[in-house]
């Protein structure tokens, strides 16, 4: 096991839990700002749609933002087309990947883990917040916090994915409090 392997272990046991997303609004503002937002824009126990999010409304956010448009496989599975990458996270992939598959980006080991945390906020409707490295092999030391939010345009059946990634180096307060 890599010092990256043992530091992601460590890393996502102490974000393990119903509290996770309570720390990611700790660890950062913007982390903050993009739940707050998505919480306002929910009505009840409905989740807001992408024609409930506008850009403008999130200017400060933009570099750290991406979208997903969640696509279901004939086998029942899931697929997921990155719709939009904000800048920051292309600087930390070391290239663009909006319009392609997860699936044809995302290499290595780490890529079923992935697909599974985006699975699993599909079926609990739930935001998911962890710490990971890039799935990249040559960029797998760079770490960043993940934040994804499910999206519904009927309020009810999750068809987008909402997030931001941030560097681990850029966030507000330190990973070791």
């Amino acid at each position: 096991m890599t010092l990256a392997d043992t530091l992601d272990t460590e890393l996502a046991k102490r974000f393990d839990g119903p509290d996770r997303v309570f720390h990611a609004t700790r660890l950062d503002h913007r982390f903050r700002q993009l739940v707050d937002y998505w919480t306002s824009k929910r009505v009840g126990d409905r989740l807001p749609g992408r024609q409930h999010i506008q850009p403008e409304e999130l200017h400060g956010l933009l570099p750290y933002l991406l979208l997903y448009d969640i696509v279901t496989s004939t086998d029942g599975g899931y697929r997921f087309r990155v719709r939009l990458v904000g800048t920051h996270f292309v600087e930390l992939l070391g290239k663009e990947i909006s319009g392609r598959f997860l699936d044809e980006t995302a290499y290595g080991p780490r890529y079923p883990e992935l697909h599974q945390r985006l699975v699993t906020v599909i079926e609990t409707r739930l935001p998911d917040f962890g710490i990971a490295s890039l799935n990249n092999p040559e960029r797998s030391f760079i770490q960043y916090g993940h934040l994804t939010l499910p999206l519904a345009e009927d309020g009810e059946h999750v068809d987008m994915l909402l997030g931001a990634r941030i560097s681990v180096d850029m966030l507000e307060n330190p990973l070791t409090h």
